[in-house]
């Protein structure tokens, strides 16, 4: 009796599902060895009815506004009422508590039936209530803290058939960002309270609700039609014979979808002859398309389509450099989410600026013709360094002993240089240029006029009269500048 008293009194303040063992026979030194769930810890105390008041009282359990337990009965389903109020448990008052009350008490712990009674007195008491028994909730109903007069407590016993409870290891499997599969496992076998008739899923969202209601043999539920990028709360009940029970709910995201639209007001301009700057806005992004993870900018230069470059930024302006002098280049701009690459935007074809040829022209030969004149021929740049268009040719023609230089300009691919010095070494080349500049020249070539006939006469003319009948002339070769090859011989007339 005394443990049964202590049991009381630590119910009564807010202490429950409390084991009691007596460990002392002597009822004079008689503890009661109390397990307290409810607070988190074990305590042996001194069955004394002021100190277990004031350790009941000391205990500082929490509870959610408007929860209700039962207290102090043989089983979860019967004892004393107590509601939560402020984070603290309260017992209720008898003052108009009628099988109504105790309704909905049941059907608060998803319980079925009712059978109320009444309890001991007690000090601590917060309300009564006056429930029409039809309240989802015992904080529904009408309530007065005025009118516990007798200070009982109240009491109820509720059957142990009962709704089921919550379906098990409720998962999901995204399919994509429109579908996805929720699985669960029944209920525990000792929740079911009989035959499980039919489950509910809902999938709810701030944009859609979807619900089904599968049939109870099945365990998995596909779930289409649902919004990329939304997160759902997937919630599953059982139904029994009694009704509805428990849900068990899972948190899942869709993923993100693929871009609709490509970046807008896609625009190149040139700087020079290397370098083009791109610009763009971002696509038109919908909610459900996830954050915009970076663009990428395909550039394919005509010249060679299996070149293709790709650039990856977060910026909407790039520039382009390093790039090859008057070449057209075709470039697109996509965007990028989770989902992957977006469509890209229509293509642009620029072209870079001229400039000067960077390679010299091919095929380049030069040949004496007589000896006076020069032929030389050759062919344009290759096309990878002509660098723009080839308005002409710049050929230059050097006389190796005097470095006399002379230029000439053509817009063939072939000159003849006429009025040269024969039997004279001649270093040619030639460039080709574009309206910036002229490119390199060729690799000089080293040509000699064929001979010719002497411009110069012998030197040093003279002559001796050794005897009447006999003449004697002396003389020395032409000036080497007027010999025109090499002398052969004189004519002396």
């Amino acid at each position: 009796k005394v443990c049964a008293r202590r049991y009381q009194l630590l119910h009564a303040h807010r202490c429950y599902d409390s084991e009691m063992k007596m460990v002392a026979a002597d009822l004079s030194t008689i503890m009661c060895v109390v397990v307290l769930f409810a607070c988190g810890r074990a305590t042996a105390e001194p069955c004394n009815a002021n100190e277990a008041s004031q350790s009941a009282n000391s205990c500082n359990s929490t509870c959610t506004s408007d929860d209700i337990i039962l207290v102090g009965g043989s089983g979860s389903n019967e004892g004393s009422v107590q509601l939560c109020v402020d984070g603290r448990w309260e017992s209720l008052c008898d003052d108009d508590w009628s099988e109504y009350d105790a309704a909905v008490v049941c059907r608060q712990l998803r319980l079925s039936g009712a059978n109320y009674s009444f309890g001991t007195e007690s000090s601590d008491m917060f309300r009564g209530v006056n429930c029409t028994g039809s309240e989802a909730k015992l904080k529904d109903c009408p309530s007065n803290t005025e009118n516990c007069t007798t200070r009982r407590s109240v009491g109820v016993k509720c059957s142990l058939n009962s709704y089921p409870g919550a379906p098990q290891n409720i998962s999901a499997n995204v399919f994509n960002s429109t579908s996805l599969t929720i699985s669960w496992r029944p209920p525990l076998a000792e929740q079911t309270y009989g035959a499980i008739l039919q489950y509910n899923l809902s999938c709810m969202s701030p944009v859609l609700n979807f619900t089904v209601s599968p049939s109870p043999n099945t365990t998995s539920q596909q779930v289409m039609g649902l919004f990329p990028y939304t997160t759902y709360t997937c919630c599953v009940w059982a139904l029994n014979s009694f009704g509805w029970g428990r849900n068990a709910c899972i948190q899942v995201t869709t993923p993100p979808s693929v871009l609709t639209q490509n970046p807008t007001n896609f625009s190149a301009s040139v700087v020079n002859s290397t370098c083009i700057v791109l610009t763009w806005s971002p696509p038109v992004l919908s909610w459900y398309n996830g954050p915009l993870l970076n663009y990428s900018i395909e550039i394919i230069p005509q010249m060679d389509t299996t070149q293709r470059s790709l650039i990856s930024t977060m910026q909407t302006l790039v520039i382009l450099s390093s790039l090859h002098p008057f070449y057209n280049y075709t470039c697109t701009v996509a965007a990028y989410t989770a989902a992957g690459k977006g469509p890209s935007t229509p293509p642009i074809t620029v072209t870079t600026l001229q400039d000067a040829p960077s390679g010299p022209p091919v095929r380049f030969k030069a040949t004496a013709n007589g000896s006076t004149s020069i032929i030389m021929e050759w062919g344009p740049p290759v096309p990878s360094k002509q660098n723009g268009i080839i308005l002409g040719y710049t050929v230059t023609i050097t006389t190796v002993i005097t470095g006399q230089m002379q230029r000439l300009n053509t817009t063939n691919t072939s000159i003849t240089v006429n009025l040269l010095k024969p039997y004279t070494d001649y270093s040619c080349s030639v460039s080709a240029r574009t309206v910036i500049g002229s490119g390199p020249q060729v690799i000089p070539q080293l040509v000699q006029t064929k001979e010719g006939s002497p411009t110069g006469s012998p030197l040093n003319i003279s002559h001796t009269t050794p005897n009447p009948d006999t003449l004697i002339l002396t003389w020395s070769p032409p000036d080497p500048s007027y010999r025109n090859g090499v002398v052969r011989g004189y004519l002396v007339v």
